[in-house]
């Protein structure tokens, strides 16, 4: 086993939650408003993670209320089953990607 295999941190079991508290850093976000909406939808973003994963085709929508949400790319099987290619895994991260992604809207918090 090489010195980079034995001091590597233990991979968590599949499904666990993240197991230390590493703060979430978002950062290089660029937000890209359409300029005639379709629906909900007002545009995308795009962001990188704590430095090493860029991240791209966040959906930002907008509810009849107001009220702007995200969504994250994903694809329908053929068994109507969503299968995300990448999201949050849990409420704090998607509260972090929100603060980031809706700060960056023209008027701030979308």
């Amino acid at each position: 086993m090489d010195v980079e295999t034995r001091n590597r941190a233990p991979r968590p079991r599949r499904g666990s939650r993240r197991q230390e508290t590493r703060p979430l850093e978002i950062t290089e976000v660029k937000v890209q408003l359409l300029d005639d909406p379709p629906g909900s939808l007002l545009g995308w973003a795009s962001c990188l993670v704590n430095g090493c994963l860029f991240l791209n085709g966040i959906q930002i929508h907008e509810t009849a209320e107001g009220k702007v949400f995200l969504t994250f790319p994903s694809q329908m099987s053929a068994r109507d089953r969503r299968h995300f290619f990448f999201n949050p895994i849990d409420r704090e991260a998607h509260a972090a990607f929100e603060r980031a992604i809706l700060d960056r809207m023209p008027g701030g918090n979308g």
